[in-house]
């Protein structure tokens, strides 16, 4: 079975992840998962991350429950972003190394 965009763009952010040496997991969705919670959940360098992976050209389709669990994790001193490639998780990254 093939892949469609957005679990393509997920394997290419995970693959980024792996390289710079940062733990991720993916929470699971369904009934009992919380609505809205990012679909990449990490640490890098001390810094707790989120991406919420979306097909390329769709990186502002995120949903209400989507924005709010992102603005959250912005407040609390965490990185939550959307991305549609896995340039977004690079600078992501490359951001998070600046800032340190």
């Amino acid at each position: 079975m093939s892949k469609g965009p957005e679990a393509k763009v997920k394997d290419k952010i995970k693959e980024v992840l792996k390289g710079a040496g940062a733990y991720y997991c993916m929470p699971a969705a369904g009934p009992y998962g919380q609505q809205g919670v990012p679909d990449i959940l990490g640490c890098y360098r001390g810094v707790f991350f989120a991406v919420e992976a979306k097909a390329p050209g769709k990186k502002y389709n995120v949903t209400a429950n989507q924005q709010n669990h992102l603005d959250r994790i912005n407040e609390a001193g965490g990185w939550g972003i959307v991305a549609d490639c896995d340039e977004d998780a690079i600078q992501m990254l490359k951001e998070i190394d600046d800032a340190r």
